[in-house]
């Protein structure tokens, strides 16, 4: 499926468990990407990116931010 909203790599472990139907024990840093998928969850989620920029949409606007 495809979705508009930027995810990130970190949601890949916590989505492939959650279709699989594995539970994970302990703390993930990442969160399952299924609901987006699904259409049940639109939360903007924070992305990062180790490049050097930092950007962030709200709404239409994107906000980048490059280190120098």
């Amino acid at each position: 499926a495809r979705v508009e909203q930027e995810v990130r790599s970190i949601d890949v472990m916590p989505t492939l468990l959650e279709l699989a139907g594995i539970k994970h024990s302990g703390p993930m840093s990442g969160r399952s990407l299924v609901p987006l998928v699904n259409g049940t969850d639109s939360t903007p989620r924070p992305v990062y990116m180790e490049t050097g920029v930092w950007m962030s949409t709200v709404g239409c606007w994107v906000l980048t931010i490059r280190a120098h």
